[in-house]
């Protein structure tokens, strides 16, 4: 299994350098930074392509030398479904109503391949025994985090560490649920999941971070975000996997709240936030610009881009601090 990690990441780290870097911007898939309005360097765009990449062939190799379990393959499915859809809208800029819908698509292998528990678990040992409204609740949970993450795509590195630092949350919780022997998951079934999902994510990572020499794309938001909420469900972990995402939630309603509905970026008449030609932010005074959670942070005297991104992430970290601490107080 292990083997067969370094293998997929050796596979992924090659396709990011021989591919996505050298080749999307040749193939127009690239963008300008307009964060960065100083620099007339051009990004390649759709890197998400890459953990797409790293999970097929992990999960391939699995299937050639293992049996792969039923949890990672449904993962897998749910990952590659809202990417395909994440890389369409790429490609093909997709309707605002249109896209949501289609990442309903990838809650199916959830139902389908009957990974959705027959109980909602909440804290001090409540649960309520709803499987077909939990079913109807997968449905809507995977389009909410898959397009929560895609909304928080606002800064370098921002949604992959954001993904990175909740999967990772998640991973640690049930890795004390199956020492204490709280949870009849087995150790083979954990390990590939989490292969399945952390080196890939790191990858993604490691090339999206501040600063940014690929951008991934509505195909990794999407797909990222599908990740979490499927992640949080197979695990039996919806609280925590809320509060893990709570900085891209939050930043999915008061957008939402201020739009009154969904939206897509190429409609605002008015940016939130004003990029001067040095890269200094400033919150837009404009009465017309909306308000979004970037440009209430920029209230607190924040005024460049790595600033941002240190708050942000300073705050996931926080937040897997407390989420950790507060499950363990409470399970």
């Amino acid at each position: 299994m292990l083997l067969s990690s370094l293998i997929a990441f050796a596979v992924g780290f090659i396709f990011v350098k021989k591919v996505v870097l050298q080749n999307f911007i040749k193939w127009g898939i690239s963008s300008k930074d307009v964060h960065k309005p100083y620099s007339e360097q051009t990004i390649p765009e759709s890197g998400g392509v890459t953990l797409l990449v790293y999970e097929a062939v992990f999960v391939i190799l699995l299937l050639l030398f293992n049996k792969i379990s039923t949890e990672a393959l449904c993962l897998f499915l749910v990952s590659a479904i809202a990417g395909l859809v994440g890389f369409v809208d790429d490609l093909k800029k997709l309707n605002k109503v249109v896209k949501p819908l289609l990442t309903v698509a990838a809650a199916l292998p959830i139902i389908l391949l009957k990974e959705t528990p027959s109980y909602l678990f909440l804290p001090f040992g409540v649960r309520f025994h709803i499987p077909i409204v939990y079913m109807l609740l997968v449905l809507i949970a995977i389009p909410v985090t898959s397009n929560a993450i895609n909304m928080f795509d606002v800064f370098n590195g921002v949604a992959t560490g954001t993904t990175l630092v909740a999967v990772l949350g998640l991973t640690i919780l049930k890795l004390i649920n199956i020492i204490i022997g709280r949870d009849s998951f087995s150790l083979v079934t954990f390990s590939q999941v989490t292969f399945l999902l952390i080196p890939g994510l790191f990858l993604l990572y490691f090339y999206n971070r501040y600063p940014s020499k690929m951008f991934v794309g509505d195909t990794g938001t999407l797909s990222m975000g599908a990740i979490v909420g499927a992640l949080s469900i197979i695990y039996k972990l919806e609280i925590a996997g809320v509060l893990f995402l709570l900085l891209p939630i939050t930043n999915s309603f008061v957008s939402l709240s201020i739009f009154g509905g969904l939206f897509e970026r190429h409609e605002l008449k008015e940016r939130p936030i004003v990029v001067e030609r040095d890269g200094t932010l400033k919150p837009n005074e404009n009465k017309s610009a909306p308000v979004t959670l970037t440009r209430i942070v920029l209230l607190f005297g924040y005024s460049k881009e790595k600033e941002v991104v240190n708050f942000y992430m300073a705050i996931n970290l926080i937040l897997l601090f407390f989420g950790i601490l507060s499950y363990l107080l409470v399970m």
